[in-house]
């Protein structure tokens, strides 16, 4: 029953290497200065050159991903099922994790947190959400396709339990649609 669990965080792990593979070309190494500006390394371009940091990303509302990828595309699409969209918030976990390489980088208490981290409040500023997800709401919480806020039950720090309410709306009911957490 693990078995599918593990594949697909191989699965995962490799498309997140060939994803940073094919990027290193146009890797930038950021370091941040006193004004909360990220400043590209003059070891990429011969000169200091800031550029926007996440903040004011933010600021301007732009939707682009600091990491390049739309890890949650397809997310709540009528084509798919709500494990679906399970899966793919495991995989945008699992990338967080690899890319920040901080076991304690995983907010391990609440949906909101999360969402945080996953949105830029990491300790490298970077973006894994897009800021015009639709899944996300007011209270700034990731929702299922029936618009209940996740269930992040974490049995240990690096992968949680993730829970949708169902159709039903309602936790603890048959209809909840469970994905264990992936063992490492």
């Amino acid at each position: 029953m693990k078995y599918p669990y593990l594949v697909l965080g191989l699965c995962a792990f490799v498309v997140f290497l060939l994803v940073k593979k094919t990027g290193e070309s146009e890797a930038v190494t950021p370091s941040h200065s006193e004004s909360g500006r990220v400043v590209q390394s003059p070891y990429e371009s011969g000169e200091d050159e800031e550029v926007p940091s996440s903040e004011s990303v933010e600021n301007d509302q732009s939707t682009e991903l600091t990491q390049g990828h739309d890890e949650l595309a397809g997310y709540g699409d009528p084509d798919t099922t709500g494990m679906d969209d399970l899966l793919l918030v495991q995989s945008l976990i699992q990338i967080f994790r690899l890319y920040t390489k901080d076991p304690d980088a995983l907010p391990t208490f609440g949906n909101k947190e999360i969402v945080e981290a996953l949105s830029g409040e990491n300790r490298f500023q970077d973006r894994f959400i897009k800021s015009d997800f639709s899944f996300i709401s007011k209270q700034g919480e990731i929702t299922d396709r029936w618009g209940n806020p996740l269930v992040f039950h974490f049995e240990d720090a690096h992968c949680p339990d993730i829970r949708s309410l169902g159709p039903d709306k309602t936790l603890w009911t048959d209809d909840d649609i469970v994905l264990p957490y992936l063992a490492e």
